[in-house]
């Protein structure tokens, strides 16, 4: 395996984390509140779709075993973001 396809896979997981890290606190907040204000549902769909093609991206590269981790993280954010979509159509009528 070439060593820019590892940089690659690297760079591509460490972003993965650092936005797997941070949604939960959007999470956390909108159940402590129970308020969304300030979120946007086309927004959060939009990162929705973006998970969803990296997902895809990395079923169509199987072959490559990065793929396989990189799709759990995939999956990870997908979740959070999905819960997160969840909450915000659950309160939004409350501010």
């Amino acid at each position: 395996m070439p060593i820019n396809a590892d940089v690659a896979s690297i760079a591509e997981a460490l972003m993965l984390v650092c936005f797997g890290a941070s949604w939960p606190f959007s999470v956390i907040k909108a159940l402590r509140v129970k308020k969304v204000t300030g979120k946007s549902p086309i927004f959060l769909c939009l990162i929705l779709l973006g998970y969803l093609a990296g997902m895809v991206s990395k079923v169509f590269r199987w072959d490559d075993p990065r793929s396989h981790w990189l799709l759990l993280l995939y999956i990870y954010n997908f979740s959070i973001v999905g819960f997160d979509t969840i909450l915000y159509f659950r309160y939004r009528k409350n501010g």
